[in-house]
């Protein structure tokens, strides 16, 4: 976390994801929880001056099958365990829809604990404008009318180029 925080310093970036990390199946451990929780807290001592929010991510379970947080129920009870300012959901579309579905409805109600949003097409991680599950126009004007003013990272592979698989941005009547 030292190193995390010394690069975040220098770039002036204010958001740092935790990973949760991968929970082995081999170990049954029942204080995994418990560990992470204060872990998170440690970070959130150790750094409370630093400017920095602090981001966890639920993952789907079907990219990452031994990964520890999969559910957005137990990152909000994480969240509100610690009730610290700093520590925030990372919001990715993707993984919402891979893992509850509902995305209106679960926005609205998770926006309150969000510190960054993120986007990819279900189910191959595309750009927002392939074809797939999600109607990105749709969502980015559900985050707007909810008044989320922070910055969405795209977290895709494009299918050509870097640069073509940012075309869609203008299309959507938004610029970089």
């Amino acid at each position: 976390m030292d190193l995390s925080v010394k690069y975040a310093k220098a770039l002036d970036c204010k958001m740092i994801h935790i990973l949760a990390g991968n929970q082995s199946k081999y170990i049954k451990d029942s204080n995994v929880e418990e560990v992470y929780v204060e872990n998170l807290k440690k970070v959130l001592d150790l750094y409370s001056q630093e400017d920095i929010t602090f981001l966890i991510e639920p993952i789907t379970p079907i990219l990452k099958p031994d990964y520890f947080l999969t559910s957005f129920d137990q990152a909000v009870s994480y969240i509100n365990e610690i009730n610290s300012p700093l520590l925030k959901l990372d919001l990715d579309i993707f993984h919402l829809q891979m893992i509850t579905g509902n995305i209106t409805n679960n926005t609205k109600e998770l926006l309150q604990y969000v510190g960054h949003v993120q986007v990819s097409q279900v189910p191959n991680r595309d750009e927002p404008s392939a074809s797939g599950e999600i109607n990105y126009q749709y969502v980015f004007n559900l985050l707007e009318k909810l008044g989320y003013d922070g910055w969405i990272g795209l977290e895709y592979t494009p299918k050509e180029t870097t640069l073509s698989g940012l075309k869609w941005i203008e299309e959507y009547g938004y610029k970089l």
